[in-house]
């Protein structure tokens, strides 16, 4: 598998993280309190056969970022990106099996989420680069687990053992009823890949037209307000807690 390519811009990905952001940062993924979490008798069998999460060297990403008030008309690019081809081949196979084509819209690869994903870890700001931490060494250990069970990357592993490896964390992400295992680094990424990847996907056209978002639209004249509809419920909740429309 080969990285796919978009006509996507370093000025379109830099909006669209602007946009993603306050969605995918309402509600934040588990987080374990410590870095290393010792195998134990909680951790089941199947858990404790995954590889061990690699020690990778991360680049250290030292330029600012583009201030409070960015330019989105002329954007800059202060940073440079981050990920290798390889990093974006595990990317694209990851996000395509987590948001895959269907008769409503494309996959998450053919939008271009690799790249909103590569603007992502490439950013200098705090919680981006908290995600630097997890999501690069994450894509090393996909390859890692792919190797050991398949002996190829990630990428070009058959789809039904890509998603077996994707069974593995979901149920230890989502599943195990113990806190080490939910705390183990191979949880903590899927669950991290999973919510930047929905985030990435819906706010595109593609996503906002698959969720039937109705917004950002102009209107012609003057604004007709709320509709009757939504005025009486509007009216209804106001009344539970003892309140009124003006």
């Amino acid at each position: 598998m080969t990285v796919v390519e978009t006509k996507i811009t370093r000025r379109d990905t830099l909006k669209w993280m602007a946009i993603a952001t306050p969605l995918i940062m309402i509600g934040a993924c588990y987080a374990p309190e410590d870095d290393e979490i010792k195998i134990s008798s909680e951790i089941p069998e199947k858990y404790r056969k995954l590889v061990k999460w690699p020690d990778i060297n991360i680049p250290d990403v030292t330029h600012e970022g583009y201030g409070k008030d960015p330019d989105l008309i002329l954007p800059k690019t202060p940073w440079p990106l981050l990920l290798n081809a390889m990093q974006l081949n595990a990317c694209v196979a990851l996000i395509d099996l987590l948001v895959p084509a269907d008769d409503k819209g494309p996959a998450a690869s053919e939008v271009g989420v690799q790249h909103f994903m590569n603007e992502w870890v490439s950013a200098p700001y705090p919680s981006q680069s908290e995600d630097r931490e997890l999501i690069i060494p994450g894509l090393q250990w996909l390859d890692d687990e792919a190797k050991k069970r398949g002996n190829v990357v990630f990428a070009s592993l058959p789809e039904v053992e890509q998603i077996a490896i994707l069974d593995d964390l979901s149920d230890g992400f989502d599943k195990a009823p113990s806190v080490a295992v939910r705390q183990m680094k191979p949880m903590q990424f899927f669950g991290k890949m999973r919510r930047l990847s929905l985030g990435g996907y819906y706010t595109t056209a593609h996503g906002m037209e698959d969720i039937a978002y109705i917004g950002n639209e102009a209107i012609a004249g003057d604004y007709p307000g709320p509709s009757d509809e939504a005025l009486k419920h509007l009216s209804e909740h106001l009344a539970k807690v003892g309140l009124k429309l003006p």
